[in-house]
């Protein structure tokens, strides 16, 4: 029995969102802008919608006002002319304590999508109370979705893929029978749909003496490729390894096999004891892998990717590469975004990060 409902109505307000209306110039030739959440006024404005011209980085037309928190809104994914989006919010924290105690069936999640030429919300799927869903994914031909998805008060260490076929209702699920406390990243999809590729960090030993709402670190991140069409577990053999002291952040299929990043320990600016296990704040490059996992290309980044993602649009090919540049740095953090056309880096412009809304480049 399905545990959650589909919804086909179109709805201008969500319960927990008020969308502003959209301003701004006409629309753009597609493959010439990207389109990322962002905050205009870093701390003094409210986070938007926003498309940036490829050629420069620079803002061209707010399509629309978000909410702020407590919602959460994930990065928006473009399928046939809309842009989808989860808006969750929870889990509640019942005290004070290392975790929080997250309370069970205290969160709300709903897959929408936004159509910037009518400025109308559809709420595609919600979901109950006890779940928390984030990151949806549309498959190349908008047929199906994929998301992380977990208990609500266990969601942060014991999430899995949940693929949704939005015309028959059928569903897949990867990991969902992991160790908790595994690391997880939000899947991409192969041009035809057939498989999916994403991070995954499998769990470590003694994750029963942790506090309730925490967890020790995970193995670092190795990529791994699965089926989209039947449900599966994920198992350490079956990684695609990270470099030595590095952990995968982000993967997606491109031309010439998997692009993906990855954040290591060495160049971590040094407290006071060194470095702490599974701090990944130093050093960060982009690797090309052909279609077997084998390393092609190793490209360095920004230091201090916190995280990291890289996306590939079906349309050109061409690959979008944006990196968080984590705070801990001995040098001003901005979010930088480049193009990767499978041999070299362009870097198309830097946001000044301001600790709330990053800046992270989707195909549009």
């Amino acid at each position: 029995m399905r545990r959650y409902r589909r919804v086909a109505s179109t709805i201008a307000v969500l319960a927990m969102v008020v969308l502003a209306p959209a301003y701004g110039a006409g629309a753009v030739r597609p493959g010439s802008s990207f389109v990322s959440l962002w905050q205009p006024r870093a701390g003094k404005s409210r986070i938007v919608l926003e498309t940036f011209s490829l050629q420069d980085g620079r803002p061209v037309r707010t399509l629309e006002s978000l909410p702020s928190w407590p919602a959460d809104v994930s990065s928006p994914h473009s399928s046939d002319g809309s842009l989808w989006m989860t808006v969750s919010s929870g889990p509640r924290y019942r005290n004070d304590t290392a975790g929080g105690d997250p309370a069970p069936s205290s969160c709300a999640s709903r897959v929408v999508s936004f159509d910037p030429a009518t400025s109308k919300t559809v709420t595609r799927l919600a979901f109950p109370s006890s779940m928390l869903v984030t990151d949806d994914v549309p498959s190349p031909d908008g047929q199906r979705i994929v998301m992380r998805a977990g208990g609500c008060s266990t969601s942060y260490f014991n999430q899995y893929l949940l693929v949704d076929d939005l015309r028959t209702g059928r569903q897949v699920t990867i990991g969902a029978a992991a160790a908790a406390c595994h690391a997880l990243s939000s899947a991409a999809w192969s041009p035809d749909g057939s498989k999916l590729v994403f991070a995954y960090g499998p769990a470590t030993s003694g994750q029963e003496n942790q506090p309730p709402g925490t967890c020790a670190e995970p193995h670092p991140s190795g990529l791994a490729v699965v089926s989209a069409t039947h449900s599966s577990q994920v198992t350490a053999s079956q990684l695609i390894a990270p470099t030595p002291g590095c952990t995968y952040q982000s993967a997606a299929f491109d031309r010439r096999g998997i692009v993906g990043i990855e954040a290591c320990t060495q160049g971590t600016p040094r407290q006071r004891g060194g470095v702490a296990p599974g701090v990944y704040l130093g050093d960060a490059y982009l690797v090309q892998l052909d279609s077997r996992g084998r390393l092609l290309l190793r490209l360095a980044l920004k230091p201090g990717s916190n995280p990291g993602t890289v996306v590939a649009d079906p349309r050109t090919g061409l690959v979008l590469v944006s990196e968080d540049q984590g705070q801990e740095q001995r040098h001003t953090a901005y979010d930088w975004v480049w193009t990767f056309d499978g041999h070299a880096l362009h870097n198309v412009g830097r946001y000044l990060f301001d600790g709330n809304a990053v800046v992270t480049a989707e195909p549009w």
